[in-house]
């Protein structure tokens, strides 16, 4: 999707699930669901299929999720759940999703 659709849809998220705006794992999970075409395609994906597809740029990445719902959350507050802080927690966030990714995509490419 391109980020402006991922904007949108991160957007509508947040405001519609109050379960997503403290919990980015789900977030993901929820925004990788709808780029696949919904938990049905989701389900006959291996894992391996689906990492690749985040590896190769096919779905969003970890971090470009996290910085758009942070970035909405800053100016939503309808958005925002209750755990949302400062900045320091937001790099702690992406930090620990980078380093996730980065073991992912060492595992993928050996």
């Amino acid at each position: 999707m391109a980020k402006r659709i991922i904007s949108e849809v991160i957007h509508a998220l947040l405001r519609r699930h109050p379960e997503l705006r403290d919990n980015p794992t789900r977030l993901c999970a929820t925004v990788w669901k709808m780029e696949v075409g919904g938990f049905d395609k989701m389900k006959l994906m291996t894992s391996f299929e689906m990492v690749k597809k985040i590896v190769d740029g096919e779905l969003a990445s970890p971090e470009s999720i996290i910085k758009v719902s942070y970035a909405i959350q800053k100016v939503d507050p309808v958005c925002r759940g209750a755990n949302f802080m400062d900045d320091d927690y937001q790099s702690f966030l992406l930090r620990d999703i980078a380093e996730f990714q980065k073991l992912v995509i060492d595992t993928v490419i050996v």
